[in-house]
């Protein structure tokens, strides 16, 4: 089959959408297809960053206009293919089958972001109705609507999808993120599960957004170490330099902190040595896949509980799940593990042998 995957973001396989985009290339290519890929990384240089996305769908239309005749399957993120998809289904072009694929849905993003400034008492830009907030949830329905085909990262998504988008039930599928079998092997082979012994490391996942949880991880983190003078902790993928978030943390946990902006997925073993907790306090996500990452390298996760991570995390079987937006939960947990030993190795052993059945780039719930 000639295969198109069409993706939002510049191509780097470290990454989380990107890098989970060109892993099903490879797979696909690996078993005899033809696969192209298109990505930001084909928009005109002149394109700015907040202008990227808005252009992006009208060269993804040009593209399948043009290659058309070839396609069999375009498989495209959210909202990417939306022009095409309804100018097929208006006019009855007849082209390739089209499959939408969730990376982490946009729509439910938005609500927990409106939650969060609501609760903080913060308003949005009034720019950010317009599109973002606006016309690209418009046009990631559309999309998901008129797909033949819809995949998504928990079922959450897709039940959302099905009540509120006009996703047709019996095209719409849930497909986990997976892991390399490779990476899951050489993790575990590098990554002796030590005990505590004097430092506790704690190791806090994702790019440095409200997202992500930061209003509550970073002080819960900072609190505990001011406990704990003997604890470390690294701050991993954060997107941004050292310089921006240590100054968050007080001068005495600082100086136990680092930060890694961004970091090659064979290197984790080597990261995550002395650290035995790894932390996701995300308030949405589409998936979790940073955290299934590090299980094999023997973290004990510790997540907040929401769509997405509470796919592959039960609570106090391989890891420990508490309400979104508590720091106090957050800080409560991460010192029951390390007060509990046995607790702590217990997690970690079944959070190594859950990416057993993560052991490839996808796994198909149907």
């Amino acid at each position: 089959m000639n295969i198109l995957f069409v993706v939002h973001h510049h191509l780097d396989r470290h990454t989380g959408a990107a890098g989970s985009v060109l892993a099903l290339v490879a797979e696909y290519r690996a078993a005899g297809h033809v696969v192209d890929i298109l990505s930001f990384d084909d928009l005109p240089s002149s394109t700015g960053r907040k202008l990227a996305l808005p252009f992006f769908s009208l060269l993804v239309a040009r593209h399948m206009w043009l290659a058309r005749a070839r396609l069999h399957v375009v498989d495209a993120s959210t909202g990417d293919a939306w022009l095409w998809a309804r100018l097929r289904n208006v006019l009855r072009i007849r082209g390739p089958l089209i499959v939408t694929r969730s990376h982490g849905l946009e729509h439910l993003a938005h609500r927990e972001r409106l939650i969060d400034h609501r609760s903080h008492g913060r308003r949005l830009s009034w720019k950010y109705p317009i599109y973002n907030g606006g016309l690209h949830l418009w046009e990631v329905a559309t999309s998901v609507r008129d797909a033949d085909m819809t995949f998504f990262l928990n079922r959450t998504e897709r039940e959302y999808a099905i009540s509120h988008l006009g996703a047709a039930a019996d095209r719409a599928h849930v497909a986990h993120n997976g892991l390399s079998s490779d990476l899951v092997a050489r993790a575990r082979a590098r990554s002796p599960l030590t005990p505590i012994l004097e430092e506790a490391g704690i190791v806090v996942l994702g790019t440095f957004i409200g997202r992500k949880g930061i209003a509550y991880s970073v002080p819960a983190l900072d609190r505990f170490l001011r406990n704990n003078p003997r604890a470390h902790a690294r701050l991993l993928g954060t997107g941004r330099p050292a310089s921006e978030i240590l100054p968050r943390f007080s001068p005495f946990a600082r100086e136990r902190v680092s930060v890694v902006e961004s970091y090659a997925h064979e290197d984790l073993p080597v990261l995550l040595r002395g650290h035995q907790i790894g932390v996701l306090a995300s308030v949405a996500e589409g998936f979790g896949k940073s955290l299934l990452e590090v299980m094999p390298c023997g973290l004990a996760p510790v997540a907040t509980k929401i769509a997405g991570p509470d796919e592959f995390i039960s609570h106090d079987i391989n890891g420990i799940l508490v309400r979104p937006r508590d720091e106090r939960a957050l800080l409560d947990a991460i010192r029951r593990l390390v007060d509990d030993p046995v607790l702590l190795a217990r997690l970690r052993i079944a959070a190594r042998e859950t990416t057993t059945d993560f052991g490839r780039y996808c796994r198909f719930r149907g």
